[in-house]
């Protein structure tokens, strides 16, 4: 398998980062290509002709129920069995899809990596060695027995789809520059102090209240900025306007938007990470959906630059987990945009 990999990893590799280009790391659930109907009784879904077996994926369900169900000590909500049949279901196309699209590359698990695997499986491990009596008399026929499938081919197939992954993990290692930038989005903090004004007011004295546009509202931001700006005490302007002024938990660069309440444009983000000790304040007030937002940093801490080899690592590790998930996610929404999907209308709940 490995060879085969090497001979198309030029292609296949360029092919994958283009895909991320395009589909900008969108996730790969919800495709507009999964249909009801299809497949048969024996079948929870078809993928391009290919059916996806019921007593599988049910047995795979029975194994999570009962793993929760020991955790929890309770039974569980059908609604919630009903969403996890779902992603099982969800997670069965995505492994035959990636099994498609390698087969064309003439890439599958070898008979000896699946025997190497197999013999590595800590349950089949009895008093340090591998138990062939149980493997083959009785995990064998069970597994067959309650999927219908044959679990030594299962596992090839498996193995066949981890490839994906590991051609993943084998491309996309960082540089020191990457990893330097990371260091600074994931450790550097942000703490803001805020003062929200709405845009819009309620009206008063009628049955049924609306919202309608308060003209004195960008008149307040401008005077509260500019008090704030002149370091003046704004206690008794903030309760004249009925408006109150809040404090930040320390921010990362991905928590910013809590700072206009969980939606912001980029620039706006950009412009309160530029603000600094010896200019805390932005030149204006800044508009975010229906409030102007006047922000005033309180501070900023940095990382450290220097990192010891096991900082170093983790981030690297973050790094390339979060990079190889959207790459993969991306691939997979290209496979299941393009493929021939139904799912069988009990497992959607219809």
């Amino acid at each position: 398998m490995l060879s085969s990999l090497r001979k198309n990893k030029g292609n296949f590799v360029i092919k994958l980062i283009l895909l991320v280009i395009i589909l900008s790391f969108a996730l790969f659930f919800g495709s507009s290509t999964m249909r009801s109907g299809g497949p048969t009784a024996t079948g929870v879904a078809t993928v391009n002709d290919t059916q996806i077996s019921l007593s599988k994926a049910n047995y795979i369900l029975r194994n999570r129920v009962e793993q929760l169900k020991k955790i929890l000590k309770n039974d569980l909500p059908e609604e919630y069995i009903s969403n996890m049949r779902l992603d099982i279901v969800n997670s069965l196309i995505n492994e035959e899809l990636v099994i498609q699209e390698l087969n064309k590359y003439g890439i599958q698990a070898s008979n000896e990596e699946l025997a190497a695997y197999i013999k590595n499986d800590p349950q089949f491990i009895r008093n340090g060695k591998f138990d062939v009596e149980y493997y083959t008399n009785r995990f064998l026929p069970g597994y067959h027995y309650q999927t219908g499938i044959s679990f030594e081919k299962d596992m090839q197939r498996q193995l066949t789809a981890q490839t994906l992954v590991n051609l993943f993990a084998e491309t996309l290692k960082p540089t020191e520059q990457e990893i330097a930038l990371n260091n600074k989005l994931t450790n550097t903090k942000f703490t803001f102090e805020v003062i929200k004004v709405p845009v819009s007011k309620t009206s008063e004295g009628q049955d049924n209240q609306e919202l309608q546009a308060d003209p004195a509202a960008k008149e307040k931001a401008e005077n509260l900025h500019a008090l704030w700006k002149k370091d003046r005490n704004l206690d008794d302007t903030l309760k004249e306007y009925n408006l109150t002024k809040t404090k930040s938990p320390a921010l990362t660069y991905a928590r910013l938007k809590s700072v206009f309440g969980g939606k912001a444009d980029v620039e706006n983000l950009k412009k309160i990470t530029q603000l600094s000790k010896a200019q805390p304040f932005l030149d204006t007030y800044i508009t975010e959906g229906n409030y102007y937002y006047i922000v005033k940093l309180s501070e900023k801490t940095l990382p450290d630059a220097t990192l010891d080899d096991e900082s170093k690592l983790a981030l690297q590790t973050t790094y390339s987990d979060n990079l190889k998930y959207s790459l993969e996610s991306s691939f997979i929404k290209d496979l299941r945009q393009k493929a021939d999907i139904k799912i069988a209308p009990f497992v959607l709940g219809k």
